[in-house]
């Protein structure tokens, strides 16, 4: 009897785990939106996205330290999820030096999204986020 609750466990946990992990891919939601219009991105944006923590991997488009503000040592770093999906993470120098996020770099990130919106052909993503 133990040995099938197991089973029934580790099954549960596979059919159950894997949709959830895809849902809080910001690459993946993201590509979802793409060809939809403003009106419709902030709506899915409300329904799958705002309040949740998010992860995500691409390659580094560009690092720029912004306008310091109160606070010294911000970045944005530009990553291209897909050839339609961008995120621009709002990070601090902490994990930018830590990571040795540089252009054409690999990397792997987690964090909220903040906002998202059309550029272009492109979906954009801003995310409050740590380098992994």
């Amino acid at each position: 009897m133990k040995s099938l609750m197991t089973l029934l466990w580790v099954l549960l946990v596979l059919i159950v785990g894997q949709p959830v992990s895809a849902s809080t891919d910001i690459c993946h939601l993201a590509s979802q939106a793409v060809k939809m219009e403003q009106k419709d991105i902030d709506e899915f944006y409300k329904a799958h996205v705002a309040r949740r923590l998010l992860t995500g991997r691409g390659v580094v488009k560009s690092v720029k330290q912004t306008a310091g503000g109160a606070v010294k040592g911000n970045y944005q770093v530009e990553i291209i999820c897909s050839p339609n999906v961008i995120v621009r993470l709002q990070t601090n120098e902490f994990w930018v030096k830590r990571q040795n996020v540089v252009k054409d770099a690999t990397v792997s990130f987690s964090g909220e999204c903040t906002r998202m919106h059309k550029s272009l052909k492109s979906l954009v993503c801003v995310m409050r986020a740590t380098i992994r």
